[in-house]
């Protein structure tokens, strides 16, 4: 039996446990911005806290459901793909120190398209990030340039800034 992509959405959409709850520790609107270039022709913030560690969750559980033991290809499908994430996720974990499910709160990007030349990009992730954690990304990629920018170490990728701005936001 193939497994189509839509029909794994369509399954795991129809369950319950997938959603987004409201974030009382969310930012403000006033926070958000104040990270924002002067110009910026597109930006994007999502609420990583509110949508990613309810909806893993939720994916795990979807493994071991009776409705998916029906189903035994996508059953196994499913579970294949939750050891993959494990695994990249153990990945990201050991080399920096750094739980994406956990430690991850929000990401706002905002993208500036210059009359000439290549889109700018500015990048502002909020989190409980290991001090060194830009530092070791840096080292771990090789080629990935960094520098402080406001007090913050920035990533500055082929001549157009990418920045990640880290704050340690406590629990």
């Amino acid at each position: 039996m193939s497994i189509s992509l839509l029909g794994l959405v369509s399954l795991a959409l129809s369950l319950s446990g997938f959603g987004v709850d409201a974030n009382p520790n969310a930012p403000s609107g006033t926070e958000i911005v104040s990270y924002a270039p002067k110009r910026a022709d597109f930006m994007v913030y999502t609420d990583v806290e509110a949508l990613v560690p309810k909806n893993y969750q939720a994916l795990k559980d979807l493994a071991n459901s009776k409705e998916l033991a029906k189903v035994p290809e996508l059953q196994r499908e499913i579970r294949s793909a939750i050891g993959q994430i494990e695994m990249g996720l153990g990945m990201v974990r050991g080399a920096v120190h750094f739980d994406p499910v956990k430690d991850l709160k929000s990401l706002t990007a905002w993208v500036t398209y210059p009359a000439r030349g290549k889109p700018q990009f500015l990048i502002h992730v909020r989190g409980n990030f290991p001090k060194d954690f830009v530092s070791k990304i840096a080292q771990a990629e090789g080629r990935v340039k960094t520098r402080q920018i406001a007090g913050r170490t920035a990533i500055v990728e082929d001549g157009t800034m990418l920045t990640l701005s880290l704050i340690h936001i406590s629990e």
